[in-house]
C-alpha cells in the first residue's frame, strides 16, 4: 500500500448455523471500544452516538450479534453473526 492510501479487509465465512462477516482496518484502532455502542456516545463533534446503536439493534433483531476487536497488530475489525436460516414469527 502506499502511504496514505486507506485499506479495508472483508471476511465472510460460515460457522455452524451462522455465516460472520468482518470488516477491518490497520488504522490507529478505536479509543474506547467498550463505549461505542452505546446510544449516544460518540467522539466526533458533531455526532449523535446513534450509529452503531442502531446498528447493533438491527442486527440483534434479525437474532445476530455484533461487535469489535482489536485487528493485531494495530486497527479494529467490526465483526457481526447473522443466522444462515431466519425462525419464522409466531
Amino acid at each position: 500500500a502506499v502511504p496514505g492510501d486507506k485499506v479495508l479487509g472483508l471476511r465472510v465465512r460460515r460457522i455452524g448455523d451462522a455465516i460472520q462477516i468482518e470488516i477491518s482496518d490497520c488504522g490507529p484502532g478505536i479509543e474506547f471500544p467498550d463505549r461505542i455502542f452505546e446510544p449516544f456516545f460518540t467522539t466526533k463533534e458533531h455526532g449523535m452516538g446513534m450509529g452503531l446503536a442502531i446498528c447493533r439493534s438491527i442486527v440483534e433483531s434479525h437474532g445476530g450479534r455484533l461487535w469489535v476487536e482489536k485487528n493485531d497488530p494495530h486497527g479494529t475489525a467490526f465483526v457481526f453473526t447473522m443466522p444462515v436460516e431466519m425462525k419464522a414469527a409466531a
